[in-house]
């Protein structure tokens, strides 16, 4: 077994660990929101879950059954006071009667019903927190719809789009991100671009979508990359770029002549100039400066380099937050669009994808898996608070109705809703997930290749990673 076997194998144990790990913690996090909240609130909590069905392990805590279920895609905190045997089956309890309990306040069961959502939230901040001061936006997006790079042989190009342009609209949608850009090009097969261009014209185009793209058949403009901005953070000491006049907190406009559209365009462009003198543009606290700058072979990386590290230019953890959660919501208001429907359901993956994305972010990134499952709890967050019977927001309706009315809902008529919601929502969950076993193919392909993922379905910041280095 030769050394490349063996760091691949680790890897691949590394990657496991880090998805059972964390997608764990989101469940738990979850629970544990409304575990607290309903102890506080003086609420009868009879089971403590991760995961549904029968238990594949479980301890008792006086009247408290701690448990892990058979179904692994969620969990549950049983509160009878709350919801009266009507999940009973589904959650894998043995049916006993009904106890008659002590009435629940209104405002328990509403904030015993949102604290899920807040424990997800506050876990998203935190990783969020984690992926700020690690340096960089582990999920690539933040810094604006700008083109990076747009391929010769493909209807953008020839549409007219290049790299420098800045996305303004797509079909009348503005745009802020990168992420929302991939996001509303996924939902329609044409779409109307409006970008201002790197001469500061505006103009208009229509282009065509496409699945062949990338690998998880996700609609996107084929051959366009995402742009970003080249501030240097660092020059390194006795660097070309350092003799060439380059300061940290440049930002690289032009090298070579041609415009700099990102690290990565940045990075292709020095690899052809070792040992040649190379104008090189930079903007310094507004103005302009331009500079001649001659790359340099690095034998032990193999690559032509200028000397300077890049700024990433990190997004705070509020800015990361409120991108996932835009896109959750754009997702949401796609699927009750006629014309984005089709495509937005296309677009959404179940547990074998979710799983999926989150063993190749983990391969490819510590912060992207770290991202990722920032994304995926703020995802937790917001779909539990929809007005579903077998959700968080179905208790809070629930909790209103008796509010409004003064008097709960019928119990036989919870058990029935919350119990057809159930079997309707699991139905939708194995569905999903024979829909995205085709992702197995894809992940063959990234084990034998040892790459990251070229796009993500339906989360934010879905474009490759930019490259962390510099030139």
């Amino acid at each position: 077994m030769d050394a490349a076997m063996i760091q691949a194998i680790f890897s691949n144990i590394y990657a496991v660990v880090a998805v059972i790990l964390l997608f764990g913690v989101s469940v738990f996090v979850h629970e544990f929101g409304h575990f607290i909240a309903a102890r506080m609130c003086g609420l009868v909590v009879d089971v403590f879950s991760i995961g549904f069905g029968p238990a594949l392990w479980k301890r008792k805590r006086g009247n408290l059954e701690l448990k892990i279920g058979i179904i692994p895609f969620g969990g549950y905190v049983a509160l009878p006071q709350l919801d009266p045997s009507g999940m009973d089956t589904v959650q894998g309890g043995e049916g006993e009667a009904v106890r008659t309990l002590p009435a629940v306040a209104v405002w328990k069961k509403i904030v015993v019903s949102l604290a899920g959502a807040a424990g997800n939230i506050v876990f998203a901040f935190i990783l969020a927190w984690i992926v700020y001061l690690g340096g960089r936006p582990q999920m690539p997006g933040f810094e604006g719809p700008l083109v990076g790079l747009v391929e010769t042989n493909t209807v953008a190009y020839a549409g007219g789009l290049r790299a420098g342009d800045m996305i303004q609209s797509v079909n009348g949608h503005s745009v802020k991100t990168w992420s929302d850009f991939v996001q509303v090009c996924s939902f329609s097969e044409k779409v109307a671009l409006r970008v201002r261009h790197a001469d500061g014209v505006e103009g208009e185009m229509a282009l065509t979508t496409s699945t062949n793209a990338n690998a998880f058949e996700i609609r996107m403009l084929e051959g366009v990359e995402q742009g970003s901005v080249c501030k240097v953070k660092l020059v390194l000491s006795g660097s070309m770029a350092e003799k060439a006049g380059v300061q940290s907190g440049d930002i690289i406009k032009s090298f070579n002549g041609e415009i700099v559209a990102g690290r990565g365009h940045m990075i292709s462009l020095v690899q052809g100039r070792a040992g040649m003198e190379t104008p090189l543009v930079v903007e310094r606290t507004g103005v302009r400066t331009e500079l001649t700058v001659t790359p340099k072979m690095d034998p032990d990386r193999k690559l032509v380099l200028i000397g300077i590290e890049f700024d990433s230019m990190a997004a705070t953890p509020l800015e990361q937050v409120k991108q996932d959660a835009s896109s959750v919501f754009r997702i949401l208001k796609a699927l009750v669009t006629p014309n984005e429907a089709g495509n937005a359901a296309k677009s959404i993956g179940g547990p074998v994808a979710i799983f999926g994305m989150f063993w190749l972010y983990a391969k490819a990134s510590f912060l992207l898996v770290l991202g990722f499952a920032r994304y995926i709890n703020v995802n937790l967050a917001i779909l539990n608070l929809l007005p579903i019977p077998v959700l968080d927001g179905g208790h809070i309706v629930f909790a209103l109705w008796q509010g409004i009315f003064r008097r709960p809902m019928n119990e036989k008529v919870i058990r029935v809703l919350v119990n057809g919601f159930a079997v309707t929502l699991i139905t939708l969950i194995v569905f999903l997930s024979f829909r995205d076993l085709k992702v197995w193919r894809i992940f063959a392909k990234v084990m034998a290749k040892e790459s990251a993922p070229a796009a993500a379905p339906a989360v934010p910041g879905g474009a490759a990673p930019q490259p962390g280095d510099a030139p």
